[in-house]
């Protein structure tokens, strides 16, 4: 998505405007299944993923967006722990803060 910022409109990319949910996204990929990642963007335009799903029922999307406002509580109140992927490189480099 970063490398290729066409991705970032949509059909792949929806804004969810309901007020508890208003600073998720979701990226939306077809590959003989319907995948879909709910993710939000901080103060530094950094894209935080916070729940990948294979979309099979209605109510798969509600229950990543219920998981995803979990996962973002913790990051909001814990944010010098967390887990980067640096695609400067050549291969992808999990990096890892510890508090």
């Amino acid at each position: 998505m970063v490398l290729y910022p066409s991705y970032r409109t949509q059909p792949h990319v929806k804004h969810f405007t309901i007020e508890r949910y208003s600073g998720l996204y979701e990226y939306r990929e077809r590959i003989r299944v319907l995948f879909r990642v709910i993710y939000m963007v901080d103060s530094k335009q950094n894209i935080i993923l916070l729940a990948p799903f294979i979309k099979r029922r209605d109510k798969d999307t509600q229950y990543a967006l219920e998981l995803a406002i979990q996962r973002a509580a913790i990051i909001r109140q814990y944010p010098e722990c967390r887990v980067e992927l640096d695609l400067g490189g050549e291969m992808p480099v999990l990096i890892h803060r510890d508090i």
